[in-house]
């Protein structure tokens, strides 16, 4: 889940000038797509937060994760430039929720000992974005359209969301 979220969050970057082009809009507009994503993250990860702080953990991760996966679904369908700003906001507001579960889950998994171990393992999706998931999509961008690469980059996301389901354990938060 956070390979995808991460690689949407990051992929105008890599196919920038076709975004650009296709929308019929400069390339320094196209670039604050990722501000805006990362105002988003910034904005409501708190305010979302708090007001989702009493839902089960786990429902939560899947919830956050369905809404950024459908936000960079949508994302490759958006007819303009506003709509395809305003996917990412959402897109953005889902992320900063998904992380602010997301990052804690593990210490709620494991015994004291292996927290450090077991925030590396939650952390290596997130990595691996930067590293394979930005080349992949500006390659899929490259090869197909941006459009595909939003969709592909977020069914990656859609099948997270089957494994999250069926394998993450409930864990009881902070109440």
């Amino acid at each position: 889940g956070s390979f995808s979220i991460i690689t949407v969050e990051i992929l105008p970057t890599g196919v920038l000038p076709l975004i650009a082009r296709s929308l019929g809009e400069t390339e320094a507009l196209v670039g604050t797509l990722v501000s805006v994503f990362a105002f988003a993250v910034v904005f409501f990860s708190v305010p979302l937060t708090q007001l989702t702080r009493r839902m089960p953990r786990k429902a939560l991760v899947l919830v956050a994760l369905a809404v950024a996966t459908a936000a960079g679904i949508l994302a490759g369908a958006a007819p303009n430039f506003l709509v395809l700003a305003a996917i990412r906001a959402v897109g953005g507001a889902a992320h900063g929720l998904f992380w602010s579960v997301v990052g804690a889950y593990p210490s709620y998994l494991v015994e004291p000992g292996l927290v450090g171990r077991a925030v590396a393992i939650n952390s290596a999706g997130s990595s691996l974005a930067g590293v394979a998931g930005l080349p992949i999509g500006t390659w899929i961008g490259q090869t197909l359209t941006w459009r595909w690469s939003f969709v592909i980059v977020s069914l990656i996301g859609v099948v997270a969301l089957f494994l999250v389901a069926r394998f993450l354990p409930p864990v009881q938060g902070a109440h």
